[in-house]
């Protein structure tokens, strides 16, 4: 979960496509989404500034019902196949620390 007008967000919105090329997407999908509607006519330009190849949208209303502990941006959740978080990541991470992360649970490069 992101807003637009948060630095740190942009950037890792560029380094989850990262993960995205480098990790094992047959057990992979990445999902942002933006949490500030007034930023939603930005969408485009942010996707396409940073070539991003997985699924960003806008958050619905209802965002807080599924994540209820969400306070702060980025936040990051880690869900299994059948939609069970597993993790919940608030804060900025690297590419590393990325990778470091997300190879617990599939084969990345």
């Amino acid at each position: 979960l992101f807003v637009s007008y948060c630095p740190p967000c942009i950037v890792e919105l560029g380094i989850l496509n990262k993960v995205y090329e480098n990790c094992d997407t047959s057990k992979l999908q990445i999902i942002a989404l933006m949490m500030d509607k007034s930023g939603e006519p930005l969408l485009p330009k942010i996707v396409s500034d940073r070539k991003i190849k997985y699924l960003v949208g806008i958050a619905p209303k209802e965002i807080f019902k599924h994540f209820p502990d969400f306070s702060i941006t980025p936040t990051t959740y880690i869900l299994d196949t059948s939609g069970k978080r597993i993790e919940k990541i608030t804060g900025y991470m690297n590419y590393k620390q990325w990778i470091i992360k997300i190879s617990k649970y599939v084969k990345c490069n």
